[in-house]
């Protein structure tokens, strides 16, 4: 009995792991679905989501600089920090002999998907900037992914959207309706 108990919490803990990357994920997804262009206007001489370096006060020092790329190092960063403590708890799992085998097995299957998903997302990353694109985010959630790219203009034209899907058609085998494309500009 107190083996089937230790299944079960461990069940739990990868069910609870796997929610909170999702969770994770959908919290730091902003603006998928709708995409205000009026706050990407100027206000008074000023571009909203634009950060200003200051210097000692000298004219010649203050700078304005993009946010963006900020965005895509930070998400960067999420996504990988999430990822690293789900496969560390997977590991503990697949490596630990007093766990069931099809726990194990099923926690090693999971490595490989993460893996094979990181491979995934990083081919859509560069394919989609080698298309011309500034800076280009995939992520690949359960049957779904979500691109986030930074592009030239502050909407996607019809033809770029079509590329990036095809991109990613091609690399995940996902259907276009799964495929979430979020402008960042």
């Amino acid at each position: 009995m107190l083996f089937k108990k230790k299944q079960i919490v461990i069940i739990a803990m990868v069910l609870v792991v796997c929610a909170a990357v999702y969770l994770n994920w959908q919290f730091n997804n902003t603006g998928e679905d709708i995409i205000d262009t009026s706050l990407l206007e100027e206000t008074e001489g000023k571009v909203l989501g634009e950060a200003q370096l200051v210097g000692s006060g000298d004219d010649k020092a203050t700078e304005v600089a993009s946010g963006t790329s900020d965005y895509f190092t930070e998400a960067r960063l999420t996504r990988q920090k999430t990822r690293d403590e789900s496969l560390e708890l997977l590991r503990e799992i697949a490596d630990n002999k007093d766990y069931d085998e099809e726990v194990r097995r099923k926690a090693a299957n999971d490595i490989g998907a993460i893996a094979a998903n990181v491979e995934k997302e990083g081919k859509i990353e560069n394919l989609i900037i080698g298309k011309g694109f500034e800076n280009a985010l995939a992520v690949i959630s359960g049957d779904s992914v979500s691109v986030m790219v930074k592009s030239k203009s502050k909407e996607l034209l019809s033809n770029e959207i079509a590329q990036i899907k095809e991109i990613v058609v091609n690399e995940t085998g996902f259907k276009g309706d799964k495929i979430k494309i979020v402008p960042i500009n």
